[in-house]
């Protein structure tokens, strides 16, 4: 399973350097959006498909890719899309 890094950040060795970019929720979920279409995209799978897997509306994942969703969908589209979502926060190191 893939790993999808949504929040910009600067890794060395993987330790996290502390320049950091720090974004706003709407501009983080439309990252998010637009990196999960260019997946889906890149996988050959329409959002038709992708509905059937998520069991969620086509408009459902067409609202998704435009940054319109909750957390909690976005990580049922990146379980279903073989990704998974790495959240970073404050100073944390979510990824070693």
């Amino acid at each position: 399973m893939g790993v999808l890094e949504v929040k910009p950040h600067k890794r060395n060795g993987g330790k996290m350097l502390s320049e950091q970019i720090v974004v706003s929720a709407e501009e983080w979920r439309e990252s998010l959006g637009a990196e999960l279409r260019q997946r889906r995209i890149a996988g050959g799978i329409t959002q038709v498909q992708l509905a059937d897997k998520t069991h969620y509306h086509v408009r459902a994942i067409q609202r998704a890719e435009q940054g319109k969703a909750s957390i909690s969908m976005y990580q049922t589209i990146c379980s279903s899309l073989g990704v998974e979502v790495a959240i970073m926060i404050g100073d944390s190191e979510y990824l070693a």
